[in-house]
């Protein structure tokens, strides 16, 4: 949709103002930050061609372009406007103008579903983004408003019966499973709901979805390195712990050797649920690791010495628990 606002400066004088560029683009998820305020950056360029001359007065049609630059696509808003130059060969003097003036105001609200639709065979769910801008020339501004239309396209749709919108019914209830105390079991989120189904048909269908997610942290593996006399390994004493981008690290001294676990807590919105029409997120879990405590565990008999490191787990609001991971001497 383009939307057009003049402003007249004087006569010989216009500013035109218009989004362009605006075009249905594609997209491959719902991700909410990948819509909002922060997940796009601006780009600014100008252009400007002169007019033939007529009665000494050149015009020079000049464009201001604000790109708007998403992670999958952008648009652009146009800014229009004319400066007027008098040149008899004896004076020449640039008329009064006023250079528009381009604030960026983000994105607007959340983005609006709209129906699904199929075009050549191809099902796609749509969405629309709302972004605006302020532009000023002199002491007049104007607020202008983009609509983008996104478009995801559904591979495993039906072109001849297909989704044209879901809704979930009533309350999303939610459960909290701890993990077993040597996180073979990772700690789990349960999430029950009803979800409604409009085809393309009119046909309407019903049904319960029970969705589980993993908390971001857990054992990777059971972690063996080569045998260690019992006595050694029980000087190896408890030091600090560092992490990288997916696992956490107990060091102790005396020793290279690690316990490590799964750990990749995030600060974007986890999935719950995304069928590509409807699509349900919830706040990052937040986890915590605190090491407890430090077990010995020697077997003569099989020689296989166990180097137990406990750890506090904390998820979210939930109870602390204490879990432990091992690395594994063994001959």
């Amino acid at each position: 949709m383009t939307l057009i606002f003049v402003i007249r400066h004087c006569k010989s004088i216009s500013f035109l103002y218009n989004p362009c560029f605006l075009r249905d683009t594609s997209v491959s998820d719902w991700q909410p930050e990948k819509y909002v305020n922060g997940s796009y950056t601006c780009h600014w360029d100008k252009y400007a061609v002169p007019r033939a001359p007529e009665d000494y007065v050149t015009i020079v049609d000049s464009t201001s372009i604000l790109r708007i630059q998403f992670e999958e696509f952008s648009f652009s808003y146009c800014v229009n406007f004319e400066v007027a130059t008098y040149d008899n060969g004896a004076i020449r003097k640039k008329m009064p103008h006023y250079t528009p003036v381009i604030t960026d105001l983000g994105v607007t609200g959340e983005m609006e579903p709209l129906e699904t639709i199929c075009r050549n065979d191809s099902v796609f769910a749509r969405r629309v983004l709302h972004h605006s801008v302020k532009v000023t020339v002199g002491p007049k501004s104007e607020i202008l408003h983009a609509k983008v239309t996104l478009y995801r396209y559904m591979p495993y749709a039906n072109p001849n019966k297909f989704v044209v919108r879901s809704e979930v019914l009533g309350e999303i209830t939610e459960s909290y499973v701890e993990p077993d105390s040597v996180l073979a079991n990772r700690a789990k989120y349960y999430y029950n709901f009803n979800m409604r189904r409009y085809y393309s048909d009119g046909e309407i269908t019903e049904l319960p979805v029970n969705k589980g997610m993993n908390v971001p942290v857990g054992r990777i593996e059971d972690q063996y390195s080569p045998y260690v006399p019992c006595d050694d390994m029980q000087g190896y004493t408890y030091s600090h712990v560092t992490y990288n981008n997916s696992r956490a690290y107990f060091h102790y001294t005396g020793t290279e050797y690690t316990s490590d676990i799964y750990y990749k807590p995030s600060d974007k919105k986890e999935l719950i649920f995304d069928n590509g029409y409807t699509a349900l997120y919830k706040e990052p879990s937040h986890v915590t690791l605190e090491y407890s405590r430090t077990r010995y565990i020697c077997d003569a008999n099989t020689q296989i010495n166990r180097l137990r490191t406990y750890v506090i787990l904390t998820v979210d609001n939930h109870p602390p628990q204490e879990v432990y991971i091992e690395r594994i001497f063994f001959q």
